[in-house]
């Protein structure tokens, strides 16, 4: 059979019909190389432009001859040979090998270097004629292949040492001497597909990012001392180029939506039917001539998407090195291209002309912060200059490298639109009477304000009063409220909810031995702290059905709702990473409401050094706390309550769990008549009855 081991003719017929390519040219015969070197330099161009897409694609190329450029006919070779091999009588074996093959391989060593691209001849019968092709093997090099030698009688761009060329689709082209450093080969860089560019970026146009995109603007943060959207800051941000970001807020202030909403901004910049220009490295969509010159083997060549590709990531894991986090991260990037295993970040990184910025959210919440932290820092300032990092923190993490945009805390009057905005969400029909009944609540009670300043707290006093609560679910908390039946005429719903039992607020074994009064217990009645606020509705107004008047709440209930809902939403978060905490966050609250309890209950400051020599408040409660965004940084040893109000709550929170001869002492040491005191008193009271307790008397 007159054929070389490895010609398929099938494989022949088929690439015919594909037609010319990056990776495939056409010639109606071989090139005439002896003693021809205008002829010779030509070849060598075209073997060097498929060496580099070789080299760069890790995919072989081939230069078919013995078929007709346009019409794309098959033409006999049979006789096609070099001189002296034309008269020769050796076998068609040693003339294809030595005759044709061997020529091609030493004008390759003449006039190619670094080195000779890895080349080979197959040749075979394809409709009774004779044909063959040039396979050129992808071909490790430590840079571009380029003409090594200079024409000897031309001294054009083409004709010099050291010009590159490339393949730009049926065609070469030169390569300017600034691109051809991003001619990288394959094990250089990681590239990814158009339908890998695609799986990328589509991840963050769907499901919680879309969801972030669409938030109405109250949901979206502030940057501090500014009316500027921290949304419109950030972007603002890595347009100027800034290499590493970092968005500070406390817990509940919206960090997260915000890096959502972030990352469905940038992946929809993309056209999502067209995310690369090209679907093949060298495709050519204009057309190219001979004296065609590549000015920008990003924008010209490569697969590469125009705009900057975001990868968003949580950070509620552990690492040890850069090394665990680099793999971390490229599992999530793998996750989404459905392309493994990729070797390296780095070697994605490399891609020429792409640009990444990475989203991680929550430094704060890795689990060994201390040493993992230092690790995230060098990573971060090692980077090259195409990537880009947005850090999501809480307050209390240390560290201002990179740009820093602080969250504002809500306004009063953003609070009342926000929360009125849930409730009609929640409530299409009534949402808004409801919304303005709890306004009326809320200005009798505006100590509440810097609670409600955080997103999250609004969700939890909405939690605690809204009227058929089993429909609505905050966007952070998805766990079934169950509605309470109505019950007979004169009791209205709240009446219900303030009566009927409650789980206690602290597990048993963290208690005194005496922390309960038994029935028939109560002391002598002498003075009934009371509500220091009291607030009457006229329900009619809200023209609602019976069953569905709603009563405005008690203080310390909607107080213990928010922060059931702040503490509830951080153990679910670590919940979902397999930590469970929910008996040590009981813990911390513990203890920080006996070190409430210990201090001036009117001045909203501590030194937690001296809270912690007194065995108040334990290291781990105070790291707890400080996460949670329960106590803040004031200075180096100087910590605030979130503010006066909850210091009070947390306050009588302890006092509702501790020895009532205590509770009662301490009440009257500190002088009920002072309003503090009676802040205190009247909440604890409020939490008594709610649980089915009797009112605390006071001598």
């Amino acid at each position: 059979m007159v054929r070389s081991p490895n010609f398929r003719p099938e494989w022949f017929i088929a690439q015919v019909n594909r037609g010319e390519s990056p990776r495939l040219d056409f010639k109606i015969k071989h090139y005439e190389l002896h003693h021809n070197e205008d002829a010779q330099i030509e070849f060598a161009r075209d073997l060097i432009a498929f060496a580099n897409v070789a080299r760069r694609t890790g995919q072989p190329c081939w230069i078919q001859f013995g078929v007709e450029n346009a019409s794309h006919q098959i033409v006999d070779l049979s006789t096609d040979y070099p001189p002296p091999w034309t008269t020769s009588d050796a076998s068609i074996h040693t003339k294809q090998k030595d005759g044709v093959e061997k020529i091609y391989v030493d004008c390759a060593e003449k006039w190619i270097g670094p080195s000779v691209p890895e080349c080979h001849l197959e040749y075979g019968m394809v409709d009774d004629k004779f044909v063959s092709y040039l396979q050129i093997m992808p071909t490790p090099a430590s840079q571009a292949f380029y003409l090594r030698r200079a024409h000897p009688k031309k001294n054009g761009p083409r004709d010099r040492i050291g010009a590159v060329f490339v393949r730009v689709g049926s065609s070469k082209a030169l390569v300017a001497p600034s691109e051809v450093p991003h001619l990288l080969q394959l094990s250089d860089a990681e590239y990814l597909t158009q339908a890998e560019w695609k799986g990328l970026i589509a991840a963050n146009l769907q499901g919680e990012f879309e969801q972030a995109q669409f938030l109405p603007p109250p949901f979206q943060p502030r940057v501090e001392g500014s009316t500027t959207s921290a949304f419109d800051a950030t972007l603002a941000a890595i347009e100027a180029g800034k290499h590493a970001i970092l968005i500070k807020g406390n817990a509940g202030e919206g960090k997260t939506v915000l890096l959502r909403r972030l990352a469905y901004a940038l992946a929809n910049r993309h056209n999502s039917d067209l995310v690369t220009r090209l679907d093949e490295f060298g495709q050519n969509l204009v057309g190219v001539g001979e004296d065609f010159i590549i000015q920008n083997v990003a924008e010209e060549l490569e697969v590469v998407p125009a705009q900057p590709i975001p990868v968003f990531m949580e950070l509620r894991i552990t690492f040890a090195s850069r090394a665990e986090f680099e793999t971390l991260l490229l599992r999530r990037i793998e996750e989404l291209t459905q392309k493994r295993p990729i070797r390296s970040l780095t070697h994605l990184f490399n891609i020429p002309g792409s640009r990444w910025i990475i989203l991680l959210d929550g430094i704060d919440e890795i689990r060994n912060h201390a040493s993992a932290g230092a690790v995230l820092r060098s990573w971060v300032q090692q980077l090259p200059a195409n990537v880009q990092v947005v850090i999501t923190t809480r307050p209390q993490v240390s560290g201002s490298e990179g740009f820093v945009i602080s969250l504002a805390a809500l306004t009063p009057d953003e609070s009342l639109y926000l929360l009125k905005g849930k409730l009609r969400e929640a409530e299409p029909e009534h949402g808004e009477k409801l919304g303005n009944r709890f306004i009326e609540w809320l200005q009798a009670h505006p100590d509440l304000f810097p609670l409600l300043a955080r997103q999250r707290a609004i969700d939890g006093l909405i939690n605690s009063n809204v009227v058929n609560s089993g429909v609505y679910q905050a966007a952070n908390d998805r766990e079934v409220v169950k509605t309470i039946e109505p019950q007979e005429s004169g009791t209205s719903l709240i009446d219900v909810v303030a009566l009927a039992p409650v789980p206690r607020i602290f597990p048993e074994e963290l208690l005194e031995s005496t922390n309960r009064i038994e029935s028939g217990d109560a002391p002598p009645v002498e003075l009934v702290v009371e509500s220091a606020v009291s607030t009457e509705f006229d329900n009619a107004s809200l023209d609602l059905p019976r069953e569905e008047i709603w009563t405005p709440p008690q203080l310390a209930i909607a107080l213990q709702s928010i922060v059931d809902h702040m503490q509830q939403i951080e153990i679910k978060r670590q919940e979902e990473w397999g930590a469970d905490v929910e008996d040590w966050a009981d813990q911390a609250r513990h203890e920080l409401g006996k070190t409430a309890w210990h201090l001036d209950w009117a001045v909203d400051s501590f030194d937690y050094l001296a809270c912690e020599e007194r065995g108040w408040l334990s290291s781990g409660a105070y790291r707890w706390n400080k996460f949670i965004g329960f106590i803040q940084r004031a200075d180096t040893r100087y910590y605030r309550f979130w503010c006066l109000l909850f210091q009070k709550y947390i306050t009588a929170e302890y006092a509702y769990s501790a020895d009532e001869e205590v509770v009662r002492t301490m009440l009257i040491q500190r002088r009920i008549e002072d309003p503090t005191t009676q802040v205190v008193a009247s909440l604890l009271n409020e939490l008594r009855t709610s649980n089915g307790r009797e009112p605390l008397y006071l001598a």
